[in-house]
């Protein structure tokens, strides 16, 4: 039983198994209902007669398993007021939807008044059944009651094994490793000394080396020189003098 069904076989009991099945039957039973009093149809009116009933007989084992959840509980356990609210919810729940599956099936030829006041009474039946699966939804996964609380397999922490190298962060804000640009790296030709060597002519005339990728800055002008006036392509340069 362990290996085929681990899960089921270390549940503490079986209500959360079964409580699902009234919850289900009586959703799609209002769903036919208010299909049937809208659409004034007969079929649907019959369809959602048996899925009360059907709701019924999954409430009934619901309530049972319920009790027996309670008894095994004990009645000193933390929360055990907050299970009261949750019983007495769905017992009430319950009596409603025995009471509309009782008249529905009493009064099989309804008439459309008949079949609004019973639809109605399904969506209170609707209502009173969310609050109290409500009230279990916070005990199950706010509270924890009624679980086994073991801790799963493999659950401290995240590790990876890397062989020889040491476990590296796996987030997104590991930066790539600096790269040397292709100007700086020396063992290509013409970066090293042959590319910083300056010609005697270059060196006099100011102007930069040919492998370098500094440029020499502008020359200063004469703060003293007019502008050149706007549109005239014929540039003067009054700090040398050259036309």
């Amino acid at each position: 039983m362990d290996q085929l069904f681990p899960g089921l076989s270390h549940a503490p009991n079986l209500h959360p198994l079964v409580v699902h099945f009234p919850i289900a039957f009586w959703v799609a039973a209002t769903g036919a209902w208010s299909w049937a009093v809208v659409r004034k149809h007969d079929d649907a009116w019959r369809f959602g007669r048996w899925l009360h009933l059907l709701g019924i007989l999954g409430a009934v084992v619901a309530v049972g398993f319920g009790f027996w959840a309670t008894e095994k509980m004990g009645h000193d356990t933390p929360g055990h007021d907050l299970v009261h609210v949750h019983r007495d919810l769905m017992l009430v729940a319950s009596g409603v939807a025995l009471a509309i599956t009782a008249l529905a099936w009493w009064r099989r030829d309804a008439t459309r008044p008949w079949r609004v006041g019973l639809t109605l009474g399904s969506l209170v039946l609707l209502g009173l059944m969310t609050i109290g699966a409500d009230c279990g939804a916070e005990l199950v996964f706010r509270y924890g009651i009624g679980v086994a609380g073991e801790a799963p397999p493999h659950s401290d922490g995240h590790d990876h094994s890397h062989g020889d190298h040491e476990a590296e962060p796996h987030g997104h804000d590991v930066q790539p490793a600096d790269h040397p640009h292709p100007t700086e790296r020396e063992d290509e030709p013409g970066s090293d000394g042959a590319a910083h060597e300056v010609a005697p002519e270059a060196e006099a005339a100011g102007a930069p080396p040919s492998g370098s990728s500094d440029q020499a800055p502008p020359r200063p002008q004469d703060e003293t020189a007019p502008p050149a006036p706007p549109g005239n392509g014929h540039h003067h340069d009054h700090g040398d003098h050259e036309h």
